[in-house]
C-alpha cells in the first residue's frame, strides 16, 4: 500500500539517496499511523451509530417518519410536534418541505427499524455514487491507496460524526449534488437544472446555484431548474393541502437552536455570540446577551457577503483555465456562501463541498496561489476535522465561542474566502 509516494517525498525536501533509504520506513510508519486512526474512528462511529438507534431513537429520521405516518394513516398535521411514536418521544417539528414529506411516505408504511434500515442504506449508496462520481472527474484510480486515503478522510470529517449522531438527509443528497456539479462540468445544463430544480426544492438554499446557470448564460437550464422546483413543491402542496406548506413555514420559524455548534452559518455564528438563550447540551457563553442584535447582523453579513460572491464569480475569468475549473470554483463559491447564508447551514452539508473544491484547490493552478490562501485553507481544514466535543472547550467562555466555539464557521468561511479568489491575474471575457 504506497500511502506516499517518492516523487511526493522529494517534494517533501528528501534526497534522492534519503529517498532510497527512508522511504520504506517512512511508509510503514504512515500505514501503522493510518491503521490506528482508521481503527479508532472506525470503534467510535459504531458507538455512535448504535446510541443513534438505542438510545436516541433514531434521531431526526423519527422526525421525518413520524412527519409522513401521519399524512400515510391520513390524519393529523405533519409538522405537529410532541407526539408520540412506538417507542421515543418527538419533540420537533420536521423541517423539509411538503414534497419531501410526500417522497417519504412509502417508508411510513412500514417499522421503523425497517424503514430506517432501508433510509441507511440508500445514504449510503447515494455517498458512493457521489465518491465515484469524484473519482472519474478527477481522473484517480480506485486503488487501495486512494480508497485508504478516501476513507482516512471520510473518518476524520467533523461532518460524518454529526451525520451519525443525527441520521440526517445530507448522505441522501451528496449523490444527485455531486452528479449535478459533474453534469455542469461536461456542459450537460439541462441535466444539471433538473437535479438542481429537485434538490433544491428539498433544500432551498442550494437555490444559489442558479447563478450558476446566469452565469454560464445557460437560459433555458435555469428556467427548467426553476420549473422543476416549483413544480416539485406544487405538487407536494396540492397532495397535502396548502395548510401543510403554511405549517411547513412556521416549523422553520419555530427554531430556536440556531445557536448550535452544528451550525455554521452567519446566523449561527451570530447567535452563538449574542443569544441569551444557552442550549441545555452545548453551554457556549455569549459574547455579549444583545439577542436583537441577532436578525440585523446576520441580514447585513449575508447581504455582504453575497454581494461580493456575485462581484467576484462576475469578473472575467483566467485564461488559462478551463470550462471545468470555472465550474468548480462557481459551484466552490456558490454552495460555500449558500451555507453561510442560510438560516441553518449545518455542517453535515459540507460533504455538497467535497466534489467542486477539490477539483479547485487540486489545480495546477492552486500552486500558484499566494501563501495566505494555502494557510488560510490549511486552517479550514483543521476547523473541519474538530469533533464535536472539541467545539465545548474552555467554556463558560466568551473567546473560546468565537474561536474554537464557532470552527465550522471559520472553515466554512475560510473555503468560501479561498474558492471566491482568483486562481490568475490574466484574464478573459466570461462566456458567451
Amino acid at each position: 500500500m504506497l500511502l506516499i509516494s517518492d516523487a511526493r517525498l522529494k517534494a517533501l525536501g528528501l534526497s534522492e539517496q534519503n529517498v532510497r533509504l527512508l522511504g520504506p520506513l517512512i511508509r510503514g510508519l504512515l500505514a501503522v499511523v493510518v491503521l490506528a486512526l482508521g481503527a479508532r474512528q472506525l470503534l467510535t462511529y459504531a458507538q455512535i451509530a448504535q446510541t443513534t438507534i438505542s438510545v436516541r431513537g433514531m434521531a431526526d429520521f423519527s422526525v421525518f417518519y413520524e412527519s409522513s405516518r401521519r399524512v400515510a394513516e391520513g390524519h393529523g398535521d405533519p409538522y405537529d410536534t410532541g407526539v408520540r411514536l412506538d417507542t421515543w418521544p418527538n419533540l420537533s417539528p420536521n423541517l423539509n418541505p411538503p414534497n419531501f414529506v410526500l417522497l417519504m411516505t412509502p417508508l411510513a408504511f412500514l417499522r421503523p427499524l425497517t424503514a430506517f434500515s432501508i433510509w441507511a442504506t440508500l445514504s449510503i449508496a447515494s455517498a458512493l455514487l457521489a465518491l465515484g462520481i469524484i473519482f472519474k472527474e478527477l481522473g484517480l484510480p480506485v486503488s487501495l491507496t486512494t480508497v485508504t486515503w478516501t476513507l482516512l478522510a471520510l473518518g476524520s470529517a467533523a461532518a460524518t460524526g454529526a451525520l451519525l449522531l443525527t441520521a440526517q438527509i445530507s448522505w441522501l443528497l451528496w449523490g444527485p449534488v455531486t452528479l449535478m456539479w459533474a453534469a455542469a462540468r461536461r456542459e450537460r445544463w439541462v441535466s444539471a437544472a433538473v437535479l438542481l430544480g429537485m434538490t433544491m426544492s428539498v433544500k432551498p438554499f442550494l437555490g444559489l446555484l442558479l447563478l450558476s446557470l446566469a452565469f454560464n448564460r445557460q437560459w433555458l437550464a435555469l428556467v427548467v431548474a426553476a420549473a422543476v422546483a416549483l413544480t416539485s413543491v406544487s405538487i407536494g402542496v396540492a397532495v397535502l393541502g396548502l395548510q401543510a406548506f403554511v405549517s411547513w413555514i412556521q416549523a422553520i420559524r419555530s427554531v430556536t437552536w440556531a445557536g448550535h455548534v452544528f451550525n455554521s452559518s452567519l446566523l449561527g455564528f451570530a447567535s452563538r455570540s449574542f443569544d441569551d438563550r444557552p442550549l441545555p447540551t452545548w453551554l457556549l457563553e455569549p459574547m455579549f446577551r444583545a439577542p436583537e442584535w441577532i436578525q440585523p447582523i446576520w441580514f447585513v453579513a449575508a447581504a455582504g457577503l453575497l454581494t461580493v460572491t456575485i462581484w467576484k464569480l462576475y469578473e472575467r475569468w483566467p485564461t488559462s483555465l478551463e470550462g471545468d475549473v470555472v465550474v468548480d470554483r462557481q459551484f466552490a463559491t456558490l454552495l460555500s456562501a449558500a451555507l453561510l447564508i442560510t438560516p441553518l447551514g449545518w455542517v453535515y452539508y459540507h460533504f455538497f463541498l467535497a466534489g467542486p473544491c477539490i477539483a479547485l484547490f487540486a489545480h495546477e493552478e492552486w500552486r500558484k496561489a499566494p501563501h495566505w490562501r494555502r494557510f488560510v485553507l490549511a486552517g479550514a481544514l483543521i476547523c473541519f476535522v474538530l469533533s464535536p466535543g472539541r467545539l465545548t472547550s474552555g467554556q463558560p467562555n466568551a473567546l473560546a465561542t468565537l474561536t474554537v466555539g464557532s470552527a465550522y464557521f471559520w472553515g466554512l468561511l475560510g473555503v468560501w474566502t479561498c474558492a471566491v479568489a482568483r486562481l490568475a491575474d490574466t484574464r478573459r471575457a466570461p462566456p458567451s
